[in-house]
């Protein structure tokens, strides 16, 4: 199946991270985020090769101070699942983040179920090229917490479904975030 490239999930919509324990600052954490290895073994079943990298904040994600946005690309169930840590200076700026208005493609369904902070929950489509040139539309679901300082978010797609990805994926991948934070964390 050729792979739609998929835009920073804080340029497409908005993700949450969360910050404190061992980092004395939101830049320590956002470093050792980088370099922490997300082992399969963090991953629900159905995930693997987690790829770890620097991704560029959102225009919204700057103007609120984002210290830098941290992209793990994985290989699951879907044709594009990622997870996304964008690191702030202070919890205000990531929850401002959180709840600003999605882009024209997403709507925001509430928040997360299950989740007691500050969170979102989207659901909308994007359309792109494969690499043979074909236009194709996914539908998307991306999720959102925060916690502290950090914004933690997920994103699942759908190539049969043009409306909304893969919910229970979007699901597993936001705890598997939030555990793998935990570990980066202490």
């Amino acid at each position: 199946m050729a792979r739609v490239v998929k835009p920073s999930l804080l340029v497409a919509v908005t993700a949450v991270v969360l910050v404190g324990g061992a980092y004395a600052s939101p830049r320590g954490l956002y470093s050792a985020l980088l370099s922490a290895p997300y082992r399969n073994s963090e991953l629900p079943h159905g995930f693997r090769s987690a790829k770890i990298g620097a991704a560029t904040p959102s225009a919204d994600a700057k103007r609120h101070h984002a210290v830098g946005e941290v992209e793990v690309a994985v290989q699951g169930p879907d044709p594009n699942d990622g997870i996304f840590y964008g690191v702030f200076p202070t919890q205000a700026d990531a929850k401002a983040v959180v709840y600003s208005r999605p882009n024209q493609n997403f709507h925001r369904l509430g928040p997360v179920p299950g989740y007691r902070q500050p969170s979102a929950w989207f659901t909308g489509s994007v359309t792109g090229k494969t690499s043979s040139g074909q236009r194709v539309t996914h539908g998307v679901t991306a999720m959102a917490v925060v916690q502290g300082s950090v914004l933690v978010g997920v994103i699942t797609d759908s190539a049969t479904v043009t409306l909304g990805g893969d919910v229970p994926a979007a699901r597993s991948l936001l705890a598997s975030a939030l555990r793998h934070l935990a570990r980066v964390q202490h």
